[in-house]
């Protein structure tokens, strides 16, 4: 009659053992504007086909009543990566050369997997701040732009490591690029990086295949001649 709970004790304690001998991945994806509804495993009618996501909902737990700390992505990142209401900091964003949210001695998310084992990386957007200033140029003055003072692209000493980013909360990498380059600026500068962004036509029978409209920096026309056809920019307006 004794035997049973020893042998039930040392399965549970086996499984337990496995469990903490191969502790599981821990992948959090987070979308910025994705809907309840754009996912086919909530919604069969979504119109963007989600099939990776499904066969996640498939093979595990769906939550039907998840929501978001905050309806923009400063604020949401930072109550994800902290466990905290968001308004306990702000409700506004990062702005382009904006300081950390983060206080030094605040625990974090990847921190606490750290503490347990875990490998952590951070991969895409981070908008949750920088120490800019310890990367500005020396003489570099504030510029008034909309309503605030900041730095200008030009202001930043970028072959510097910036400090206060990720790497100092909890990430053991961080993995992003510059999605403008090789122009100058950022998003919503006048710079050219603030607005020039990627656009490719596929129009078989007329266009011809690895043609370049014009090489980067020579674009004073507005209209672009493809074949025969004039495709101008104010059809796409």
């Amino acid at each position: 009659m004794q035997t049973r709970p020893t042998i039930f004790s040392l399965l549970i304690m086996t499984c337990f053992a496995a469990l903490a001998a191969e502790p599981p991945n821990v992948v959090i994806i987070l979308a910025d504007d994705l809907g309840y509804g754009d996912v086919g495993a909530n919604n069969p009618d979504s119109r963007i086909p989600t099939p990776a996501m499904d066969r996640v909902a498939a093979e595990g737990i769906r939550f039907t009543d998840g929501h978001s700390p905050s309806a923009v992505c400063t604020p949401t990142r930072y109550a994800l990566l902290t466990g905290r209401h968001h308004w306990r900091k702000g409700h506004g964003i990062v702005d382009s050369f904006g300081r950390s949210w983060f206080k030094a001695e605040r625990l974090t998310l990847p921190e606490m997997l750290k503490e347990k084992g875990y490998h952590t990386a951070a991969i895409g957007k981070w908008h949750l701040g920088w120490n800019w200033n310890a990367v500005v140029k020396p003489g570099a003055v504030k510029v008034v732009v909309g309503r605030r003072k900041t730095y200008r692209p030009e202001d930043i000493d970028w072959s510097k490591p910036i400090p206060d980013g990720p790497l100092a909360h909890g990430f053991d990498h961080k993995f992003d690029h510059w999605s403008s380059q090789p122009f100058r600026g950022l998003k919503r500068d006048v710079y050219e990086g603030g607005h020039r962004v990627p656009f490719i036509v596929k129009w078989p029978g007329v266009t011809k295949a690895g043609t370049v409209s014009a090489p980067q920096g020579q674009t004073k026309q507005s209209q672009m001649k493809i074949g025969h056809t004039e495709l101008c920019s104010d059809a796409f307006s």
